[in-house]
């Protein structure tokens, strides 16, 4: 059988399905990564964030958000403080998330309702510091 990109979703599913149990044996919420492959072949990362993880930190990406910020916030003229701060972009009221520093708005910005958007840099800047 050749592999082809169409096969992925239910191979996703049924690799989900069977690993439920691994999941609970060890505490851990495995994920799949980008695959890549050629007609006889795939390959792909594997992820596993453990159980005892917050909320926050599993499977929306915030924890690699965080780390980006942290990283990255000397760039932006910020603080690694301000992550996890208030502040009010367009009229509406966010907490700083994290970042992603390759992306063009790489300011990750939460709302009250959990979800998160992607903001640039400057009107977050505005927000915090008032320049």
């Amino acid at each position: 059988m050749a592999i082809t990109k169409e096969m992925f979703p239910q191979f996703r599913a049924d690799l989900a399905a069977a690993l439920v149990d691994v999941e609970k044996k060890y505490g851990v919420k495995l994920s799949l990564g980008t695959i890549t492959y050629t007609p006889t072949t795939f390959t792909s990362k594997m992820t596993a964030v453990s159980n005892d993880a917050t909320p926050d930190n599993t499977e929306d990406g915030s924890v690699k958000w965080q780390a980006g910020f942290l990283k990255s916030a000397g760039r932006y003229g910020m603080k690694a403080s301000d992550l996890g701060k208030e502040v009010t972009v367009s009229g509406v009221k966010y907490t700083i998330a994290g970042a992603r520093p390759k992306a063009s708005n790489p300011i990750v910005l939460r709302k009250a309702n959990g979800s998160h958007v992607a903001s640039a840099v400057e009107p977050v800047y505005k927000a915090l510091y008032g320049n």
